[in-house]
């Protein structure tokens, strides 16, 4: 009888164990009875990554045209970006970044690239030119920046939306900051995805994670259409009518939209213990015979890449002691400009 309660505690310890195991997911085999759902998977990462206050971003676009003709300019198209940034947002109003970017462009009869860091923080924005890219004469302009900090500042921007950017229809920008802070609001938990195919697990940066293949769920993006027309229409000088006309056209423009671009789906990687979004790739090809003969022709490969890391360090991010106004830089290149008459030629 000892011997049989001593097998009995044995295996009700390793029962608890494995239980345990399971549930705190040491151990998620596919099976596990305390594994969430996608859709709660899926839930629980909205809601972790709100709540984080700083993570390492590594992100990747290219933009690929193949046989591309726009306006005249035939041939392929390569854009690459890559980009390495840390965000502290613990401060939502004053978040902050700092990174660099790398750039490079090449179609028919051009090859530029160029890299640049970056500075954010709050409405700040800081730019410095590390590679200068090669366009001819205008490289000996853009060779005296090389290696400075450019602040872009708010009354930057203020500047510039009054100069070149038409805002007849709003009253002025406390409006329109009004009209964005609502369509924030009107985006925010809202779920425009939904769980296409649950895929194998992977460990990413040394984590296992969930691996879901998702995709844009148009049915929810046609039922914010209304409140979205409401709160465009409050704070612009558009009529009661044109308002409705664009409710009752929107939906049917974007099933056709759809129709002819097809499902966009998106790949990513969560993380089983914290639930963290580890990893996002987007894959979308684009063939313009579908829209007729206004739009460009050939096709167009879309791929978007993301990695993050670093959930919740503490990040050093300070604007930097020495910089230069944009408005002087852009005074400074004009006037070099129109020094050089033979770059106008």
């Amino acid at each position: 009888m000892k011997k049989v309660l001593i097998v009995i505690l044995i295996l009700a310890i390793a029962s608890g164990g494995v239980v345990s195991a399971l549930y705190t997911k040491v151990w998620n085999p596919e099976w596990n009875p305390f594994k969430l759902s996608p859709e709660e998977v899926l839930s629980e990462m909205t809601d972790k990554m709100e709540d984080l206050n700083s993570f390492h971003a590594d992100v990747n676009l290219a933009v690929g045209g193949a046989s591309f003709n726009l306006s005249g300019v035939q041939g392929n198209l390569d854009l690459g970006l890559d980009l390495s940034l840390d965000v502290d947002k613990e401060d939502i109003e004053n978040m902050k970044s700092k990174g660099n970017v790398d750039v490079s462009l090449k179609a028919e009869g051009i090859s530029v690239t160029g890299s640049l860091g970056l500075i954010g923080i709050g409405n700040e924005l800081y730019l410095k030119l590390d590679t200068i890219p090669n366009i001819g004469a205008y490289s000996l302009i853009f060779n005296q920046l090389k290696g400075q900090w450019i602040k872009i500042d708010q009354e930057t921007l203020d500047g510039l939306s009054n100069s070149y950017i038409s805002t007849e229809g709003l009253s002025n920008m406390n409006e329109q900051k009004e009209m964005e802070k609502e369509l924030i609001d009107l985006f925010t938990g809202r779920k425009f995805y939904e769980v296409k195919e649950e895929l194998k697990s992977e460990s990413i940066s040394g984590e296992m994670t969930y691996h879901y293949l998702v995709s844009l769920d148009k049915e929810e993006i046609k039922m914010v259409i209304p409140e979205m027309i409401d709160i465009i229409g409050k704070y612009s000088e558009v009529s009661e009518g044109e308002t409705e006309k664009a409710k009752e056209e929107l939906p049917d423009m974007i099933d056709e939209f759809f129709e002819k671009m097809g499902d966009f789906d998106a790949e990513v990687w969560i993380g089983q213990k914290d639930y963290y979004l580890y990893k996002m790739e987007i894959d979308k090809e684009i063939d313009f015979s579908e829209f007729g003969n206004s739009a460009p022709d050939g096709t167009l490969s879309f791929s978007l890449g993301m990695v993050l890391s670093e959930f919740d360090k503490d990040f050093v991010i300070e604007p930097p002691q020495d910089y230069r106004n944009f408005q002087e830089i852009m005074s400074e290149i004009m006037m070099n400009l129109f020094m050089q008459p033979e770059m106008n030629m």
